[in-house]
């Protein structure tokens, strides 16, 4: 297990067993094949995490995260900057200010929020919820097909697939169940299109 900390620097950490924690206030933070939770911050710098198995918590005011392959749940969150996630499993948080989110085979549940910046990637097994909030940009996510959905979307188009659907079906707004409902899909954009597609 690690206690790092440094002002002016980078924090580089590889093949450990045990809960790490990094902070630095002006550098860049990279692990990788790590077997315990992590709890990383950095005030300006890049965040990037690969092979971790525990829970993730990181924060950065300016500065890209990028996570892959992360078994745990994860809570990630930067003030300007990008969020990049990939094979996580786990309920997973991203939310910056301004950038954009991205995520690729996801497995649990995902809460993506941003305010200026554009929401786009794939769940290959969705389990509790999905939630994603943007002020302004595009939503674009793809979910397996045939699940039982409580939906509750907004956006300045719709391009969302209704079939077995019942409730309410307007222009800009969808609220209802699809299948029969059961998981939660949140999905809202003040300005800007939500396309969900199931596969």
């Amino acid at each position: 297990a690690c206690r790092l900390h440094t002002s002016d620097g980078n924090v580089t950490l590889t093949g450990l067993t045990g809960d790490q924690e990094c902070k630095t206030s002006d550098g860049d933070i990279h692990m990788d094949k790590v077997t315990g939770d992590v709890n990383a911050g950095t005030l300006d710098g890049n965040i990037q995490l690969s092979m971790i198995k525990g829970a993730v918590t990181l924060k950065t005011s300016d500065g890209n995260i990028r996570l892959e392959k992360i078994m745990g749940d994860v809570d990630s969150g930067t003030s300007d900057g990008d969020i990049d996630l990939t094979g996580v499993s786990g309920n997973a948080q991203a939310k910056t200010s301004d950038g954009n989110i991205s995520f690729r085979e996801i497995s649990g549940s995902l809460t993506a929020v941003t305010s200026d910046g554009s929401v786009k990637g794939n769940v290959i097994e969705l389990k509790t919820q999905l939630t994603i909030r943007t002020s302004d940009g595009n939503i674009n996510v793809t979910i397996p097909d045939k699940l039982g959905l409580d939906l509750d979307i907004r956006g300045e188009s719709l391009d969302v697939p209704l079939t077995n659907f019942t409730g309410q079906s307007e222009e800009k707004s969808i609220r209802g169940k699809l299948n029969g409902g059961g998981i939660a899909v949140n999905l809202h954009t003040s300005s800007g299109n939500v396309t969900l597609n199931q596969l």
